[in-house]
C-alpha cells in the first residue's frame, strides 16, 4: 500500500470514529431531552413555576439534537465522497 492510500485510509478510520462520536453525543442529548420531556410531565408543579424556563431549555436541546443530526450527515457526506475517490 502505498503512503498515500495509506494516508487515506487512516483518514477514514479517524473520521468514521469523529462519526460515531457524533452518534454517541447525539444519543446522550436525545436520552437527556427525553428525560427532560418526562420529568416536565411527571411534575406539573414545576409547570407553573419555572414554564418559560423550562421552554427555552427543551428548544435549545431540540436545536442541540437537529446540529448533531446535521454534523453526522456531513460526516456521512464526507465518507461516501471518500469512499467515491478511493475507488
Amino acid at each position: 500500500m502505498s503512503e498515500s492510500n495509506e494516508d487515506n485510509l487512516k483518514n477514514l478510520i479517524e473520521i468514521r470514529r469523529a462519526r460515531q462520536q457524533a452518534q454517541s453525543l447525539r444519543d446522550q442529548l436525545a436520552a437527556e431531552y427525553l428525560r427532560l420531556e418526562e420529568e416536565y410531565i411527571d411534575h406539573p408543579q414545576t409547570q407553573s413555576i419555572d414554564s418559560e424556563r423550562c421552554e427555552q431549555g427543551r428548544e435549545a436541546m431540540r436545536k442541540a439534537i437537529a446540529a448533531a443530526d446535521r454534523a453526522i450527515a456531513s460526516i456521512d457526506q464526507a465518507l461516501r465522497e471518500m469512499e467515491q475517490v478511493r475507488e
